[in-house]
């Protein structure tokens, strides 16, 4: 997807860039908070922070704290709310977050929000956009995923299959399917997003923070709305 051709330009959206900065994505596995959250992020000027990259630099810099996360891990345990949110405070006090951020994958749960906004109410954000797509959308997005393990590179069989069949365009090295793209895989970890993380919608809507968004189709096509979206929560009731 071409950002430039999305992005809002520095003229028009003026508003929507200084007014609408600070924002979590909330979806389930394969609605494309990744892919929406990067593109937001280039179009208003601020970082993208994903909270599971963030937790594995510290794994991989073997750093006290690093290597008690990868004992927890290891161990088949959670990191701690606590911990996570003192990874993304600490992510939020450096300077390219000043004008404000997307988050990505963070909170996961409604007490990691509660904590947040307890011990941070400085890095508040502005709106919790929510990804909505049919279950059968998400389980054909996930189940044709294909993943090169050798440089990291993602295909899909539908949507972006490569140039020869099971074979990265970028390195040559052979694609896989990943054991939890199987759909069997795929409707359990949506449980797990229904039982933990979906509660999150009822807590921003709540506090009047929530942006439900239709996440079917193409990427561009949902960037598209969602701009379209912004735009009308601007005028509609302000930010700050």
């Amino acid at each position: 997807m071409e950002v430039a051709q999305a992005a809002p330009s520095r003229d028009g959206d003026q508003d929507l860039v200084e007014l609408v900065s600070r924002f979590i994505l909330i979806g389930p596995p394969g609605s494309g908070k990744g892919t929406q959250g990067q593109v937001l992020a280039q179009a208003l000027h601020v970082p993208h922070i994903a909270s599971g990259d963030l937790i594995r630099e510290i794994v991989e810099g073997g750093s006290e704290r690093g290597l008690r996360f990868k004992a927890q891990i290891d161990g088949g345990n959670f990191i701690s709310d606590e911990d996570v949110v003192a990874i993304i405070e600490d992510r939020l006090e450096q300077p390219d977050s000043i004008r404000g951020y997307v988050l990505d994958g963070f909170p996961r749960k409604v007490t990691q929000a509660e904590l947040f906004a307890k011990t941070a109410p400085g890095l508040q954000l502005d709106r919790a956009i929510s990804l909505v797509l049919p279950v059968d959308d998400l389980v054909e997005r996930l189940s044709g995923r294909l993943t090169c393990l050798a440089c990291g590179a993602s295909y899909h069989v539908k949507y972006r299959p490569p140039a020869k069949d099971d074979i990265c365009d970028e390195c040559g090295h052979d694609l896989v399917k990943r054991a939890d793209d199987e759909p069997d895989s795929i409707r359990q970890r949506l449980k797990v997003y229904h039982a933990k993380t979906e509660p999150l919608i009822d807590y921003y809507r709540n506090l009047n923070k929530l942006i439900e968004l239709d996440a079917t189709g193409a990427a561009d096509a949902v960037f598209a709305r969602l701009i379209v979206e912004l735009k009308f929560d601007v005028a509609k009731k302000g930010i700050r």
